[in-house]
């Protein structure tokens, strides 16, 4: 018997997914870049001028090719490069400040907010405004929204400023005293009266404690400075000469240092933070409001990342990561924080693992690098190829030698990825893809284009498992193509999967009835079916298969400790009925058929994507649930139930088609299961 194949593109329906399929869709297909997107742009390299503009969501150039150097989008702005110097572009390519400068920084943890530099001095460009024009010192942003002194949002300068709490405010030893909420906004002076009515009072420049109704004496004033009279958790710091103190409500020390002392608000919660200095620098340690130390000096920086989470630094020592809430703590030489996942190098930079930040578990495997988490997913370097993981660890697609993924990670999404010569982004399949609008034109065409004609030659070669993967693709991204989940079907004729077969020629002949080519085929294959059934049932792979599977499940009972008397579904290829009903039947008649198929397989799908066993696979490689025991005989059985069910399902529909009766296809019909 010859099986058809066919090379004109026309409809489609996904069916099913081999456990090895590649399974991406395509967002873009053959643009000028992979880098990523952000606020609807990605930057481009215009290979005939050599400079560099934006694409759009479909594909083409939103910002013409004009710039030296580029930086991707980030809240709605750009660092680009030209002739006459640095400068930032809004997402219509406007100038938001000229290009005049020799150096332009992005503060990534401050959106709009840039370190500018030129003829040797420094400056702040923030909110669409320059707030410091030129300054010659270093600038450090660690008390925004004040930058050396200067308040971003109006500019003024306030000398130094001192934070207690959530409340920014200028020395309280100087008039006129300022205070500030944590954007920066003026504010009046708060009340600096504790929870319980507690107030730091003066007396003979001597600072101590009293009842701020009654003025009860709670702590003489023993204390020469006090830089702040706030109070936070009935907690308030006062000073001794060298010596700070952590003082409750009842005048009770809970935490004497050699050093300066600041409430620390985080993203994490409420701390302490201790800075001394020593002579190889400055150096930090926090602290719990009850006194307890949490994380130990370090003389680099503590960054505060969440649930608990810091990263310390340390020079010329080995850094870690540490949680202060469970004391779960890991070495490293880098970190960095992303989409709850914490991605630790390793201090002799052999390898890159990851820690869940909620959990506090790392995932098992050292990646030889590996990039941070984004969207749920992150790309990992797995034997010299690059890989899609999630969270769990597991792989969701790898390259391939047609495919490779060139993007560092998911973003907007979609992945820049290479596929043969062309330049492409991929759908995150974790995703709903209606989230992002990428709109190209001619996409599905280019793509069938493609990788039609690889599939076409690779069937022509006898290479049925790579023409598979060909025409999968297609169907990804064009559901409508039935010439090609009819070549997908005679891949998996070729390759033994007789059912499966049969199952994409009926599909792709239901999707388009003009496609005799795929009847023709479904047609062939169920005769081969029968005759195989018929003739050679004694001594076919049919019957060996049938046989094995049975066993399976018999030793599956017995190892479970099932009855003896088990006797397990048979196992025979093409169901119980082949052909179309026979009789005058009514539409109840077929409803009610298609609905008794329908609740078997919805029964069968979820015990299998619930109950299911990990399964290996010809490289060894494991897959499925696990959170109950089940046999490989029984999963298998359940599988060609359920396959079974979805045949009837599409027999019965398509009979009362024939006899004029419309059945609207159910959902279970083509659900897929993965494994």
């Amino acid at each position: 018997m010859t099986t058809k194949f066919s090379f004109v593109l026309m409809l489609l329906a996904i069916i099913f997914l081999p456990a090895n399929a590649i399974d991406y869709k395509y967002a873009l297909f053959g643009v000028d870049t992979y880098e990523e997107f952000h606020d609807g742009l990605a930057k481009y390299y215009d290979t005939e001028n050599k400079l560099y503009g934006y694409i759009g969501t479909n594909g083409k150039p939103a910002i013409a090719s004009q710039f030296i150097e580029a930086d991707n989008f980030f809240n709605g702005q750009a660092i680009v490069k030209t002739p006459t110097g640095e400068g930032i572009i809004n997402t219509q390519g406007q100038f938001l400040l000229q290009p005049n400068y020799s150096s332009i920084k992005a503060e990534e943890d401050i959106p709009g907010l840039y370190i500018i530099e030129r003829d040797g001095g420094k400056g702040v460009f923030y909110n669409n405004r320059i707030i410091i024009e030129h300054y010659t010192r270093d600038i450090s942003v660690l008390d925004f929204p004040f930058i050396e002194g200067v308040n971003v949002l109006d500019g003024k300068y306030y000398g130094t400023i001192y934070k207690s709490g959530s409340v920014f405010n200028t020395d309280i030893r100087k008039i006129p005293v300022y205070y500030f909420d944590q954007e920066g906004y003026l504010i009046e002076k708060p009340k600096l009266i504790s929870d319980k009515g507690l107030e730091v009072f003066s007396a003979d420049k001597k600072y101590g404690i009293r009842n701020a109704s009654t003025k009860k004496v709670i702590l003489q004033p023993v204390y020469s400075y006090c830089k702040s009279q706030m109070w936070v958790d009935e907690r308030v710091i006062l000073g001794e000469g060298d010596n700070e103190y952590l003082i409750d409500g009842a005048g009770n020390i809970i935490l004497k240092v050699l050093g300066i002392l600041s409430f620390d608000h985080t993203p994490v919660g409420k701390f302490i933070k201790l800075t001394t200095y020593g002579d190889d620098g400055i150096y930090t340690s926090l602290y719990s409001l009850d006194g307890k130390n949490l994380v130990p000096p370090t003389n680099g920086y503590i960054k505060p990342l969440e649930l608990g989470w810091f990263i310390c630094r340390n020079e010329n020592i080995d850094s870690y990561v540490l949680n202060a809430k469970t004391g779960r703590k890991y070495d490293g030489k880098y970190f960095s924080y992303s989409d709850g996942m914490i991605r630790v190098i390793d201090n002799n930079d052999k390898g890159c693992y990851y820690v869940n930040a909620e959990t506090g578990d790392r995932l098992p495997e050292t990646y030889k690098w590996a990039y941070e988490f984004s969207e749920g997913l992150a790309v990992v370097t797995i034997d010299g190829k690059k890989s899609v993981i999630d969270k769990q660890g597991n792989q969701i697609f790898t390259e391939q030698d047609n495919f490779k993924i060139e993007g560092d990670k998911f973003s907007e999404g979609v992945l820049g990825v290479r596929s043969d010569y062309n330049n492409c982004y991929v759908y995150n399949p974790y995703q709903d893809q209606n989230k992002y609008t990428y709109r190209q034109d001619g996409i599905k065409s280019k793509i069938s284009d493609r990788y039609f004609y690889l599939g076409n030659e690779a069937l022509k070669n006898k290479e049925y498992a790579k023409a598979k993967e060909y025409f999968y693709i297609i169907m990804m991204n064009d559901p409508q193509n039935s010439s090609a989940i009819n070549n997908y079907g005679v891949c998996l004729n070729n390759l033994g999967y007789k059912e499966e077969a049969l199952e994409a020629y009926q599909m792709a002949a239901d999707i388009d009835p003009d496609n005799t080519i795929a009847k023709d085929n479904a047609k062939s294959l169920k005769e081969e079916i029968k005759v195989y059934k018929r003739e050679n049932r004694s001594n076919t792979f049919w019957n060996a298969l049938e046989s094995f599977g049975n066993l399976l499940g018999q030793m599956s009972n017995a190892l479970s400790g099932g009855n003896s008397s088990y006797t397990p579904s048979n196992y025979s290829f093409g169901g119980d009925d082949l052909s179309e009903a026979s009789g005058n039947q009514s539409a109840s008649y077929y409803q009610t058929q298609y609905a008794k198929w329908e609740s078997l397989a919805e029964r069968h799908y979820n015990s299998i994507t619930n109950l299911g066993i990990k399964v290996r696979d010809s490289k060894g490689n494991r897959s499925g649930s696990t959170l109950q025991s089940m046999g490989g005989g029984r999963y298998v059985q359940m599988k060609q139930q359920f396959r079974e069910a979805q045949r009837q399902m599409r027999n019965t529909r398509l009979n009362a088609k024939n006899k004029g009766f419309t059945i609207p296809q159910s959902k279970w019909e083509t659900a897929t299961i993965n494994y």
